[in-house]
């Protein structure tokens, strides 16, 4: 109660609430109070904390969606606590540095949940709806694709979760600039393995370190550029070199293919008419990236309709 004054608001959307993007600047709140939980929380909140309710009472009205897909929001206008603070921060202190970063983070916490392989989630607690990164349009100038080859390693081996990539493979969509690095194994590749990577031993001959590779990839990979996998077990191999993700997205905690309707991800591109676009790279691997760049572009387009 000692925090709350004259110059505090709270951000509650009740039928008095101001949005506070129409309110100009010299008007703006100097502190903001935000209520955190679910919604039914929030609202307990406020019912048993009268102190507030005298207080000037704010909204935001979100230009697209939240994206907190693992909870089911109660309208498209529903944010999650940290989008709300972060939509809230443009808007008063609109100076403040880096305030994207906390989307990131809050985005890659989602995508890694939804992804996990103990992860259920039924419909109540997961929407019905498509349930598409938003960072997919809104940062497409910064997406970069990428598919790895695990190593190979002995069987039975209880490391197998730990594996490094044999080769990894990535392009930028908007500028089409590509990356290829073979690491050093400590397996041998057999010829199996080859034949199941459809590539020829010389792609591995020159293979570097881990050291090098790391510093190879953050040489191509910039500051701004987002990540997009198939899944989590890519991006665990490229960790496993000790790469550090910053900004990533797994499509496999997108709900494209909701009924499960399609035994692969090709199969679903051709049953929904999608171009899927010549490979870039030899092998398995660029068939892979072709496939998940045809994903991404449907899913754009996905994305442009829902808005």
């Amino acid at each position: 109660s000692a925090l709350i004054d004259f110059e505090t608001g709270v951000l509650f959307p009740s039928k008095e609430a101001t949005d506070l993007l129409e309110i100009p600047k010299v008007d703006l709140p100097k502190k903001l109070l935000l209520l955190d939980g679910t919604w039914n929380q929030a609202k307990r909140m406020y019912r048993k904390w009268p102190e507030i309710h005298s207080l000037k009472h704010y909204k935001i009205s979100p230009p697209s969606p939240g994206q907190y897909r693992i909870r089911l929001e109660p309208d498209n206008s529903s944010l999650s606590t940290i989008e709300a603070t972060v939509m809230a921060l443009k808007i008063i202190e609109p100076e403040t540095p880096h305030i994207d970063q906390l989307l990131n983070v809050f985005e890659t916490m989602v995508d890694r949940q939804l992804a996990h392989p103990l992860a259920k989630y039924g419909a109540t607690q997961r929407p019905p709806t498509l349930n598409i990164p938003y960072k997919l349009i809104s940062k497409s100038d910064n997406l970069v694709l990428a598919y790895g080859e695990a190593e190979p390693v002995k069987t039975g081996s209880p490391n197998k979760q730990y594996r490094q990539p044999a080769i990894w493979f990535a392009e930028k969509i908007a500028t089409n600039e590509k990356f290829k690095c073979a690491l050093r194994t400590n397996e041998p590749i057999s010829n199996e393995l080859l034949q199941y990577f459809e590539l020829p031993r010389e792609e591995f001959e020159r293979g570097v370190s881990k050291n090098e590779f790391v510093s190879r990839w953050n040489s191509f990979l910039d500051p701004d550029d987002i990540l997009v996998v198939f899944n989590a077990s890519s991006l665990r191999l490229l960790v496993a070199t000790g790469v550090i993700l910053s900004n990533s997205i797994s499509l496999q905690s997108v709900n494209y293919d909701p009924r499960r309707d399609h035994a692969s991800i090709r199969d679903f591109l051709l049953q929904n008419e999608c171009r899927i676009p010549d490979p870039v790279f030899n092998g398995r691997a660029g068939k892979r990236l072709a496939n998940l760049k045809a994903l991404v572009a449907h899913l754009q387009k996905l994305l442009q309709q829902k808005l």
